[in-house]
Parts: structure tokens; sequence; C-alpha cells
């Protein structure tokens, strides 16, 4: 802050003490009015009843230096000091004002007592009109602080600005970008070695972070195997009890054989990809395959798989392809979606179409199923096998999408092929 900006302010808060003793004096001379009432009548009844007129009358509580009380009586009384044609307007009397060109008479009436008020017109106007013009300049002087300060503050703000600027121009003169800092030919070498630097550590770490992916999935695939084989064995034996089962307990190990059937393929189909991201050539060979050929062995392992206990597989083809890909993959990937339908079928009961340019699973939605909340919405709670197919799809040039969700709750699983790998019988 400058001097001239701090005089400024000094200057302001003059004016406002000022202001402030100046009011303090007009209290205070209306306080000693009302004492020199108070001495002379004697009476501290009259004077507050005084006290209280002036307080509720707004030219009273206003103007209280530049009026004064001029008679007061007993209301139907006559007094002799007072003119008649004052008295005459007792009957009538609520606030009665005789008003000139200098002065304004003012009759109240408090208490069964009539006062007569006198005011000087000339004093309030004038009083007024200093009030006025003190408070001008004081709002003056203050609108002339603040623009200071604020021209203040902004010549702070720009000040970084604009040493940047000459800084700019000096280093375009001299046609020396790091002349700015006085540093030599070798920072710039020294700067280049610390980006080739940052870019080794971040590829080191990306190589790092896709190792232990691939690690990961090697070892859940091969790690899930085991057990996997284990429970499914365990389940064998219980349907092959000779003892009877009550109903429960069949749809309980059902169940159990179609969820570990699902881990199982999800382990594989993991193993997969880690072999496709790893690109081990010699096992993943591509041929030309018919796809209705590839579709019905699916569906018929399927279902010789879980016995017919999953439900109904309808396959209908309007086209039989044939295409280019990775067999093992394109196999897995229809499978998966195959078996999502399954088990997430209103009516254990789905659909597949096949045409010239994509595989398609119809399915009804089960009202208690997981993707029942999420069958309005743009994207689906599909679980890791449709994720996993998304993957793989795309690397073998393919396109795995939900089609269409109608309001009837009906899931469509597509899965495209590109148009240059198509070919017609």
């Amino acid at each position: 802050m400058t001097k001239f900006s701090r005089k400024i302010l000094k200057a302001n808060l003059m004016v406002g003490i000022i202001t402030a003793v100046v009011y303090s004096l007009i209290d205070f001379g209306s306080i000693q009015y009302l004492k020199y009432e108070i001495e002379n009548k004697n009476n501290y009844q009259e004077a507050l009843i005084l006290s209280e007129i002036y307080d509720s009358i707004e030219n009273l509580s206003r103007h209280q230096t530049e009026s004064f009380l001029l008679f007061r009586k007993k209301r139907n009384t006559n007094s002799e000091i007072i003119p008649k044609e004052l008295q005459t307007v007792e009957n009538n009397l609520d606030e009665v004002i005789f008003q000139d060109k200098y002065y304004e008479l003012v009759i109240v009436e408090r208490d069964q007592y009539i006062y007569y008020f006198l005011f000087d017109i000339e004093a309030i106007k004038k009083t007024e009109f200093f009030s006025y013009l003190s408070l001008a300049f004081g709002l003056s002087i203050s609108l002339i602080a603040a623009l200071l300060i604020s021209l203040k503050l902004s010549g702070e703000v720009v000040k970084p600005l604009k040493k940047l600027t000459i800084a700019i121009k000096k280093m375009k003169d001299s046609d020396d970008i790091m002349a700015a800092n006085d540093e030599s030919e070798n920072s710039k070498i020294k700067e280049l070695n610390y980006l080739l630097s940052s870019f080794h550590q971040y590829d080191s770490a990306l190589k790092n972070v896709i190792k232990r992916e691939r690690s990961f999935s090697a070892h859940m695939s091969h790690e899930f195997r085991t057990p996997l084989s284990v429970i499914m064995g365990a389940i064998e034996l219980l349907e092959q009890e000779q003892e009877p089962q009550s109903q429960r307990n069949r749809q309980l190990i059902r169940r159990l054989s179609n969820e570990v059937n699902q881990l199982r393929d999800i382990s594989e189909m993991m193993l997969l990809i880690t072999r496709a991201d790893a690109d081990i050539n010699s096992e993943i060979t591509c041929s030309e395959v018919s796809l209705e050929v590839l579709v019905r062995g699916v569906i018929s392992s399927i279902e010789s798989q879980y016995k017919n206990s999953m439900g109904r597989i309808d396959f209908r083809v309007n086209n039989n392809p044939y295409t280019v890909c990775w067999t093992i993959a394109l196999s897995v990937m229809v499978r998966n979606i195959i078996q999502n339908a399954l088990t997430h079928s209103e009516d254990a009961h789905v659909e597949v179409y096949l045409t010239d340019s994509y595989i398609e699973v119809r399915n009804q939605l089960k009202q208690h199923s997981e993707l029942f909340a999420e069958a309005k919405g743009d994207e689906f709670n599909c679980g890791i096998g449709l994720k996993l197919c998304q993957t793989l799809a795309s690397s073998q040039g393919m396109r795995l999408e939900i089609k269409e969700v109608k309001a009837t709750e009906l899931m469509s699983v597509a899965l495209y092929f590109q148009p240059e790998l198509i070919s017609d019988d």
C-alpha cells in the first residue's frame, strides 16, 4: 500500500470520527434540554411525558436542537398566554400543524396535557444540508480510497506478467531460450538426459505391469483347474447316490454344477487370452471354418455337458458363412455367450441366430437376475465372462456388443465379424 493511499484512509477515518462526534453532540444537547425542563418544572413525571413526546414525534426526534416547547396547558382549561385561535382547535385535536415560511407549530396532546412546539425551518434545512454534504463527502472519500486500493492490488497482480513479458522479449532478441536462467549449453544436454531417463523409467514400469498381469492370468487359470476338478468330482458323486434326493437338493446340485462349469470356462478363456497376449504363435493358428458347423458343435457340447438341465437352445441359420479366424478363440466366445444367456434366462430358453455378418443370442432376463436392474441402461453388468469375450473378440478383429434390450427385458448379445473376413457358401 502506497503512502498516498494510507493518507486517504486516514482522512476517511477522521471524517467518520468527526461525523460520530457531531451526532453525539446532538444527542447530548437533547439530553441537556430535557434536564433543563426537569430543573425548571421540578416535576419528573412531566419530564418523562415530555421525553416520550420527543421520541414519538418524527420531527422532534430528528430535530431536537431546532425545536423548543412554547406552551403547555391542561385540556379544557384556558390560559392567558396562549392565543385564543390556538385554543379553539382543542376539540378536534390529534396533531395540528401551523406552518409558514420560517416556522412550524406542532400541537400534541399527551395525558390530558396539550403541548405547543415551535420548529425553526431554516435551521432544520441548514442542518439537513450539512448532514447530506458530510455524507456525500464521506462516500466520495471512501470511493476514492477503494479505487486506489484496487489499482494498487491490480498492479501487484499484473507485475509478474509484465516481468515475464520483458523476459520473453529479451529471450527473443538474444535468440537463446536458456539465456533467461544464465545457463550454458550443457544445461540443454542435461535436460535431454533427464527426459531420456524419465522415458526409460516409464517404459520399465509399464513392462513390469504387463508382466504382473500375464503372470496373474497364467497362474490363476492353472491354479483354478485342480480345485474345480475336485469340486466337479464331488458333485458327480452326489448325483450318483442311490438314495432318492429332495427337489431342493437336486436344484442345489444342478446350480453348483453350472457355477463350476462357468468358472472352468472363465479359467480356460483367461489362459487363452494370456497366450494370445504373449503371442505364442505355435498355439494360435488361424484357419477357415464354417460358422454353422462351429456353432452346432458348441451347442452340442453344452447340451451333453449339462445333460439338458440348463434348458432348451434353438438354433436358426439364415446363411452359412465361412470365416478365417482362430477357431479355439471363436469357440470359447460362442460358448461363453450361450452359457451367459442360459444362466440369466427367465424360462431357460435361448435362441441362437446365425447370419452372414454376426452370431446373435437372445434370452428373456430373469427378474431376480443381477442383469435385470441394469436392463434399461446403456451398459450391462454382464460379468467377467462377457467382458473377457469382448477383449478376445477385439484381438481377433471382431466386435462383441449388446445389440438391443426391449421393454420386455429381452437381452440380445451379438458377435460381429469384419466384412472382409466373410465369404458366402
